[in-house]
């Protein structure tokens, strides 16, 4: 069973809302950080909104797999914080088809697997402030089509964008300088490369 009112309710522990069944969630302006697989295997979890955070706070952090496996379409972050995420945070959302990067805030990502295995997502564009993916940041993210690198990306990891077999456009990053093992295997044969 789910707590459905979360009224005086102080902290979460690791797992704490996983395989419920919420259509929606307001992620506290309190929970701080975003506990481990927190509302993870939530597939009916169509909307994940973030309540405005404290402004004595730097930044939110995500645990790993917090919010892998939920079924939003639509990745969003805190406009009013940056957000570290860690490994697999958004991992396995197969119904997700965009990422909303936030405009006034940034997204530091700080394990591997972020956003491995989000299935649907047609594009991905990295924003202009990100240097670095960490190892197989998009792996398997079989729907990308197109990529754009933004403008400061300098490093890929190990198998970024590895089996990303619709894969067609790369938009490079002009400070990029190192690609690691494997980030563009399984491509298909007619890609465009800019």
């Amino acid at each position: 069973m789910c707590i459905r009112d979360r009224t005086g309710v102080k902290g979460f522990g690791k797992n704490a809302l996983s395989n419920c069944k919420f259509q929606s969630f307001a992620i506290p302006s309190w929970l701080a950080p975003v506990p481990e697989a927190f509302l993870q295997n939530n597939y009916s979890l169509k909307e994940l909104t973030w309540e405005p955070r404290p402004a004595d706070e730097d930044s939110v952090v995500v645990k790993p797999n917090a919010f892998s496996n939920i079924g939003v379409t639509r990745i969003t972050f805190p406009e009013d914080k940056d957000i570290v995420l860690q490994r697999g945070a958004f991992a396995k959302c197969a119904q997700a088809t965009e990422i909303s990067w936030p405009e006034k805030s940034k997204v530091i990502l700080r394990g591997q697997t972020v956003f491995a295995d989000c299935q649907k997502l047609p594009s991905v564009t990295i924003p202009d402030y990100m240097e670095s993916l960490p190892q197989s940041t998009f792996n398997n993210c079989r729907g990308i089509v197109n990529i754009d690198l933004g403008k400061g990306l300098k490093k890929l990891d190990d198998y970024c964008f590895n089996y990303n077999s619709s894969l067609k456009t790369i938009k490079w990053s002009p400070a990029l300088e190192s690609i690691g093992a494997v980030s563009y295997t399984h491509l298909r044969a007619h890609e465009t490369v800019l």
